[in-house]
């Protein structure tokens, strides 16, 4: 009888010593507030409840790769923005690796600035003009302004030329021409144009001119032309100033050199060439060079002519050179004349004679230019349909005219790239060539010369060539290389291509 009843308090015991465990386990393991209420509380679980909640912490969604990452089923999503307005709104800026497209196929290239609705108005302070599928952009008025892509990327072509010099007085060197850049280039956001002002000539006896000053867009600086001297050398910039002894220097890749003064004023140096040299004369300032960027050809950086001492000017001396160079003073015409507005070309130095003294001219202003395609949708086909708008802007070109109606892609390049053809013969020479060979006849030499001189984007080639055939005074005597052809060849610096 008392085995039977020891067999029912075992079991018993055993389940009494684990609930006094159980309960020992949970009283431990619970850590008690070490805040009065209601503070200390454990943060709430995001839950699928209409309220709205507030994480402090970071997170992350869709460690598993499920197919829908996430979905907002309605209102407005705001990165850095606490009540936005729009489906999508930022605060700063995005990086797309790549295109964003709209649900009509048109796209917004990070690569060439192909966009949906791209802003057409007119930057403060510039004035606009449309070439075809391009918006020409021209900064003519000194100053700083800001210029914004109107679209999130924008291939553009520029050109930007620094004010010019003014010339020195009294027989003193003509200014030189403002430095001259031109290029393309892929640009986004805001950047800042500055036009440079043309430098004032000298006045007075021995007066130098002053330095035009320096135009820029983004991170692109032309200087500011040197002053030509008075009774000094000429001073460095984009191109250097004319100089009774010795010319200043120009900026690489920007101008040339001024020229030495001889009895009168050296010339100015130009964005094209070195000013040229008259013996006993005033110096003519050296050349500019073309663009075509507005749409139109037109010459720019001129260097102003030197200033004539005493009338010992002659004819084609004291000229500034093509590209808005002032002409430099001579005879009773004392004072040097200015360089154009909006050319950066420098001013003319002034002249003496019977005891007048001319004052130097002022330098031409600068000006900056851009010229960027609002082509919204980038398919449209070049001159044999082998090549679309964004083709050519994608490799670094700009498109621009053929002869016919439609368009060739023109690269700053002596060729074209791979996978692209030469259009005929449409190439920018802006180094002039001169290939001339003397044929040794029985009777006496004959030469022969075969001249290429720079020249706007055209239809005009790179070669030039001569016949020489055996007539004359060859024809009796003729020895081997006397006869045949002569054949001069050019430097591209631009071509154009489909």
């Amino acid at each position: 009888m008392f085995k039977s009843q020891e067999f029912k308090i075992l079991p018993l015991c055993l389940g009494v010593l684990l609930a006094i465990s159980l309960v020992n386990y949970l009283v431990l393991a619970w850590t008690e507030p070490n805040q009065s209420p209601p503070g200390g509380n454990v943060n709430a679980p995001v839950n699928v409840g209409n309220a709205g909640q507030s994480k402090s912490g970071g997170l992350i969604i869709n460690t598993g790769g499920a197919a829908l990452g996430l979905i907002v089923d309605k209102g407005n999503v705001g990165i850095g923005v606490t009540d936005p307005t729009n489906k999508l709104q930022v605060a700063g800026r995005v990086l797309v690796t790549e295109d964003v497209c709209l649900t009509s196929g048109i796209c917004l290239s990070n690569a060439i600035g192909v966009c949906a609705n791209p802003d057409l108005s007119c930057p403060p302070g510039a004035s606009c003009t449309m070439d075809g599928l391009y918006s020409v952009v021209k900064y003519t008025t000194p100053g700083t302004y800001t210029w914004t892509s109107p679209c999130l990327f924008n291939s553009v072509e520029y050109l930007v030329v620094g004010g010019g010099g003014g010339g020195g007085a009294g027989g003193g060197g003509g200014g030189g021409a403002g430095g001259l850049n031109t290029s393309i280039f892929t640009a986004s956001g805001k950047l800042k144009v500055t036009v440079g002002a043309g430098g004032s000539g000298g006045e007075g006896a021995g007066s130098s001119g002053n330095n035009g000053n320096s135009s820029s867009f983004g991170s692109v600086t032309s200087f500011g032309g040197g002053g030509g001297g008075g009774s000094s050398n000429g001073k460095d910039g984009g191109s250097g100033g004319g100089g009774g002894s010795a010319g200043g220097s120009g900026t690489p890749g920007q101008g040339n050199d001024g020229g030495k003064g001889s009895v009168a004023g050296g010339g100015g140096g130009g964005a094209g060439s070195t000013a040229v040299v008259r013996v006993g004369n005033g110096g003519n300032g050296g050349s500019g060079l073309t663009s075509n960027i507005t749409g139109y050809t037109a010459t720019y950086a001129g260097g102003g002519g030197g200033g004539d001492y005493n009338a010992h000017h002659a004819d084609g001396t004291c000229l500034g050179g093509t590209g808005g160079g002032g002409d430099g003073g001579m005879g009773s015409d004392v004072p040097g004349h200015n360089g154009t507005t909006n050319t950066g070309g420098g001013g003319g130095g002034g002249g003496y004679w019977s005891g007048s003294i001319g004052s130097g001219g002022n330098g031409g202003s600068g000006i900056v230019v851009l010229r960027y395609s609002i082509d919204t949708v980038g398919g449209t086909l070049l001159v044999n349909g082998q090549h679309t708008y964004k083709a050519c802007t994608d490799a670094g070109g700009m498109v621009v005219d053929t002869d016919v109606s439609t368009k060739q892609c023109r690269f700053n390049a002596g060729a074209c790239p791979s996978g692209w053809s030469w259009y005929k013969g449409y190439a920018t020479v802006e180094t002039p060539k001169t290939c001339t060979s003397t044929y040794g006849c029985r009777y006496g030499a004959v030469s022969f010369s075969c001249s290429m001189g720079a020249r706007p984007f055209s239809d005009g080639g790179l070669t030039c060539t001569y016949s020489v055939a055996c007539s004359g005074c060859c024809v009796y005597a003729c020895k081997p290389g006397d006869c045949g052809w002569l054949t001069c060849t050019a430097v591209a610096t631009q071509i154009g291509c489909y």
